[in-house]
């Protein structure tokens, strides 16, 4: 009789450790989830702020007239858009000759 109960004493504290592991296992893995997660949180909550600021910069009417004119040439009515050309192209790769050895 005693045999069997300490056999079965065993076979639970077998089981007992399997499952410890099992657990432990399972914290570590959602432990790393947890971190990537909140790494993810970071850098939305980053691109947040930036998206914020962006919008604030563009509720301003100066600021977004402002980009509209650089961006897409933007004019107000009754003014004149001047674009500039330089008469020479500027890369200097095609226009210097190559050097003699």
């Amino acid at each position: 009789m005693r045999i069997a109960a300490l056999l079965a004493l065993a076979l639970v504290l077998v089981v007992l450790g399997i499952e410890v592991r099992r657990f432990w296992a399972e914290g570590n893995g959602a432990e790393q989830t947890m971190g990537r997660i909140e790494e993810k949180l970071r850098r939305a909550e980053s691109e947040s702020a930036e998206l914020d600021a962006t919008i604030q910069y563009y509720r301003e009417p100066e600021n977004l007239e402002k980009e509209m004119r650089a961006r897409f040439n933007y004019r107000s009515a009754g003014e004149k858009l001047l674009i500039l050309v330089p008469k020479e192209p500027t890369s200097t790769a095609s226009s210097v000759p190559a050097a003699s050895p």
